[in-house]
């Protein structure tokens, strides 16, 4: 039976994992641990097969999964002056482009921009490539876990 929440994080060379459930209205961490990843093998397969283990070696049956990228990934923060969204939307994604990571992939990411002065915006974005997003996610559906986020 389902009940416990399952944390994934995914680095360059494991995938990172814990376990909580929730006992007499306390939440406390019963399974963590890590299986080796290799990054560059980063396929929906290779990450419902690290999964499948996890959760075999594991013996759980999480309710939900939340994941978390370290590899692949950027969170950045500019200042800009202000500007129409379509053409923040241009810069920032040049500058995701700029990081070598990124250069000639494609990606996805998310940003906030701040007022910080009569013409110019803070502007806080992160960043994920596609590829990695796309196996993570795919990877996860594949072992049938439902994907939450906060």
């Amino acid at each position: 039976m389902a009940r416990g929440f399952l944390g994934l994080a995914f680095s360059a060379d494991s995938i990172i994992y814990a376990y909580l459930e929730r006992k007499a209205g306390v939440i406390f961490c019963s399974r963590a641990g890590s299986v080796p990843f290799d990054e560059g093998a980063v396929s929906s397969s290779s990450i419902s097969e690290s999964l499948h283990k996890i959760l075999s070696e594991e013996k759980i049956s999480p309710l939900k999964a939340f994941v978390t990228v370290f590899t692949g990934t950027i969170t950045y923060q500019i200042n800009l002056p202000k500007m129409p969204k379509q053409e923040l939307d241009e810069v920032i994604a040049g500058e995701i482009e700029k990081t070598p990571v990124f250069a000639d992939k494609e990606f996805d990411y998310i940003y906030r921009g701040y007022a910080t002065g009569l013409n110019r915006l803070e502007v806080t974005f992160s960043a994920v490539r596609q590829d990695i997003l796309d196996s993570i996610v795919k990877g996860v559906e594949a072992v049938k876990l439902p994907l939450e986020s906060f």
